[in-house]
């Protein structure tokens, strides 16, 4: 006799364990919603998306949605190019999903023609850096190999104007939307425009107080030491786990 384990369900019974989830959810919903990786939220006619910190399991990122992008979190033609090998300056992934258009570049190590807020130039060396852009925000980290590696860990990008879980501050600039074809051109808008004395501390191990002091320090060196750079977030953090956060693909 076949098992009733065995025997498919149909929509009537998928229905009915639906619903029985979702009463055991809302039954405790303080507890409930805590085992919640994401959710969208509706007020008033606007929505938001409301995402759990990574590296902060009680706390929780919102963003506001536009109806357009509430359709394209319902419509399951999403992309992901996964990683590609890079050569110089390249694109290693790219892709749209719920946050919008996304693109991740590789900036291999090696010196950088840099302005300061005090019309100080510099030619310094920095080392390899990974930014993401999603839309028009965009986040960069630094890692210590020569190599593009997925695996790297994430250290803090010696540079103003950088947050410390790796978001760009733009000031009056407006970069383009993310993609393929344009985050590039976002880098070359970031690199080249003044750096203030924004976002300056706990970029560096030997100038902790200002990474602007480093940047002069190495001003006639070719490459940066990667003993100097700071641990981004938690010691697991990786360039794919990174990623994967921002773009909001986390699910591990």
């Amino acid at each position: 006799m076949e098992s009733t384990l065995s025997q498919k369900l149909t929509s009537t019974d998928l229905q009915t364990i639906e619903a029985e989830l979702l009463r055991d959810l809302l039954s405790n919903p303080l507890q409930g919603w805590k085992e919640l990786d994401a959710a969208i939220l509706i007020s008033k006619g606007r929505y938001f998306y409301q995402r759990r910190d990574g590296c902060h399991p009680e706390t929780y990122t919102y963003k506001s949605l536009s109806p357009e992008t509430i359709s394209a979190a319902f419509n399951t033609q999403t992309s992901d190019s996964d990683w590609m090998l890079p050569g110089t300056v390249q694109v290693v992934r790219h892709g749209r999903n719920v946050t919008g258009s996304w693109a991740v570049l590789w900036i291999p190590p090696g010196k950088q023609e840099l302005t300061l807020e005090d019309q100080t130039r510099l030619n310094a060396p920095l080392p390899g850096m990974v930014m993401i852009g999603v839309e028009q925000k965009y986040w960069i980290t630094a890692i210590a190999t020569k190599d593009f590696d997925q695996s790297a860990h994430c250290y803090h990008t010696p540079l103003p104007n950088v947050y410390n879980e790796g978001q760009v501050c733009w000031g009056i600039n407006q970069p383009s939307i993310a993609s393929p074809q344009t985050i590039a051109t976002a880098w070359d808008l970031f690199i080249t425009s003044p750096f203030n004395t924004h976002l300056t501390m706990g970029k560096s191990r030997k100038h902790s107080s200002s990474v602007c002091a480093q940047l002069k320090s190495l001003h006639s060196r070719k490459t940066y030491p990667v003993n100097d750079l700071l641990p981004m977030g938690h010691p697991t953090c990786t360039v794919k786990r990174w990623v994967d956060h921002i773009i909001g693909e986390d699910h591990d």
